[in-house]
């Protein structure tokens, strides 16, 4: 997730650049915070998405005033289901050996 803050001139490009680098294909939301103070905040969604495939979705909240917090909340829920690792299956007494066990 990369949260811009509407209030100042984030370069969105410089962010999902490292994203890319590091992100290994990782499914990315871009979030506009703050909206509350520059409503008319927004990034060239198009061009964005057109060069870095990886992004999922934009959204526009404001913490303040509790707006977009719920759709963010589920496209969250959404992307994390295309994540590959948190597919893995645990044992069951995975957890309960790893608590018990020293550190190395």
């Amino acid at each position: 997730m990369l949260v811009l803050d509407g209030r100042k001139d984030e370069k969105a490009e410089y962010w999902l650049q490292h994203i890319e680098l590091l992100g290994d294909k990782s499914p990315t939301l871009v979030v506009l915070n703050k909206m509350e103070q520059h409503p008319g905040f927004d990034v060239n969604r198009k061009f964005l998405k057109d060069k870095y495939p990886f992004l999922v979705d934009f959204h526009k909240i404001s913490c303040l005033e509790k707006t977009g917090i719920q759709a963010l909340k589920h496209a969250i829920q959404e992307a994390t289901t295309e994540i590959e690792i948190l597919k893995t299956k645990w044992p069951q007494n995975w957890l309960a050996f790893k608590q018990t066990s020293e550190p190395v």
